[in-house]
């Protein structure tokens, strides 16, 4: 039965492209969790990326994730006016771990493309955090790079 097995593998043509691993992912920012809004929004500005991931200070592991709603919620309307000057520096100074999002979606890079679209239509979400063996984010699945990605098969 193993032998049957190994020479239906040997036979397959398997492609590293078939697996979200062997996308060109979209990139993500990362963050401490002490750094804060105001530097969580100059990286992803500056990066010109739309998702940054926090990492715990010690094992240096994904503990939540801050993209562009979760900016748009924290954002003061006051944020560079004159007004209310004293209530912007205190947004502003919150840390990531403050106002970060604690779920995160995340799919493994061994996971098939069409399990990838299964799993963003299950979470309603716009992209998936893809991370390898070691819990380690690699990047980011858009619906655009899978589609983009079925779409040559």
């Amino acid at each position: 039965m193993v032998d049957a097995c190994l020479e239906i593998l040997a036979v397959e043509d398997f492609k590293e492209e078939e697996y979200v691993s062997g996308l060109s992912l979209a990139p993500v920012v990362f963050l401490e969790e002490y750094h804060t809004l105001e530097h969580a929004e100059a990286m992803m500005k500056k990066a010109k990326m739309a998702v940054a991931v926090v990492l715990s200070e010690k094992e240096r592991k994904p503990i939540g994730v801050i993209d562009h709603q979760i900016l748009a919620f924290w954002h003061s309307p006051f944020i560079d006016t004159a007004a209310e000057r004293a209530a912007d520096r205190s947004l502003l100074n919150k840390r990531a771990h403050q106002i970060m999002a604690h779920k995160m979606d995340l799919i493994n890079g061994h996971t098939i493309l069409n399990d990838a679209k299964i799993t963003l239509e299950k979470t309603n979400a716009n992209y998936l955090l893809v991370q390898n063996d070691k819990e380690q984010i690699i990047g980011m699945l858009t619906w655009q790079i899978l589609a983009n990605a079925i779409l040559k098969k």
